[in-house]
């Protein structure tokens, strides 16, 4: 949390000048002054090692791009990840402590599609989309609604097929902040900015390379929630390291998901079609604002005439 120090209201400093007030005994008001200052230079000194050590520190780091360079590699290699055009995956999901279980399946594909299906026992199923333009959700809860402003942003930025390989120029920030337990281990912290606006802080194993969670703040049908996200387990699928075990921590809750069974190349195409339900929220109505004006350009013309 970062402070602001403000002046104190209603008060104006002013410095005394020699021989204002005659009566004034300089030497007894000159000791704390001095003092003061004999305080004030070891806390100055301790300040200035304290920065020198920061950025020793920080000298000592390997850089972002090495981080994730590395981490690509503990995947199984970018070239590996490059040549596969889908993936599919399948897995349970329960809400501890609600006592909710219930499955999941995701289908991504090239260059930036998306489609997450989750089926709750008692809540029904919950499906998020993106077929490269449109963003959509829709479940038993909230009915079919359409992603805009920065929630299409955030499920774009997901939906991009090479999102885990981290390509620098997909970055407004990449920058190592230093090192930080998470989770029970010793990690990389880095703070990340992508093209997109959105905003991540990253840990990575100073021992595996691997990822081990990450927290974020992104928007909702609710408005903005931060979550932390920690993976537990990695797991070799084929020819790929992916995530096997995954906690999500949102506002008090905590979601375990397992994935189960992931495969490559066989997700069809129309798996991303949007579904019939959002359709016909594409056919967007004009609004009363928009016919209003229509109807009082027509009347001046009408009175021109």
């Amino acid at each position: 949390m970062r402070c602001n120090l403000g002046q104190f209201p209603g008060k104006s400093w002013q410095t005394p000048r020699l021989g204002q007030y005659e009566r004034m005994n300089w030497k007894i008001l000159g000791r704390p002054i001095v003092l003061l200052l004999l305080w004030s230079l070891p806390l100055g000194l301790r300040a200035a090692e304290k920065e020198e050590k920061a950025k020793e520190g920080k000298a000592d780091l390997p850089s972002a791009q090495e981080i994730l360079e590395r981490f690509s590699k503990e995947l199984g290699g970018k070239e590996a990840f490059e040549k596969h055009s889908s993936q599919q995956g399948k897995g349970t999901i329960e809400m501890l402590g609600q006592q909710v279980k219930g499955t999941m399946e995701i289908f991504a594909a090239r260059p930036n599609k998306l489609k997450m299906v989750v089926n709750m026992e008692s809540l029904g199923e919950f499906t998020t989309g993106f077929d490269g333009k449109v963003g959509w959700l829709n479940s038993q809860l909230t009915g079919p609604m359409l992603l805009t402003g920065k929630q299409l942003d955030d499920v774009a930025t997901q939906a991009d097929f090479d999102h885990t390989l981290h390509n620098p120029a997909d970055y407004k920030v990449m920058e190592v902040v230093g090192r930080e337990e998470f989770n029970g281990e010793d990690c990389y912290k880095l703070n990340l900015v992508h093209r997109t606006g959105y905003k991540s802080t990253e840990f990575f194993s100073t021992k595996s390379g691997l990822q081990k969670g990450f927290t974020a703040t992104q928007e909702s049908p609710l408005g903005p929630v931060t979550s932390t996200t920690i993976v537990n387990e990695y797991k070799k699928f084929g020819d790929l390291t992916m995530p096997a075990k995954i906690t999500q921590k949102v506002g008090g809750m905590e979601t375990t998901t397992i994935i189960t069974e992931m495969q490559y190349d066989k997700v069809d195409p129309s798996v991303f079609d949007i579904p019939a339900q959002v359709k016909p929220l594409l056919e967007k109505p004009a609004s009363t604002s928009e016919k209003n004006g229509e109807d009082a350009t027509d009347k001046k013309t009408e009175k021109k005439q």
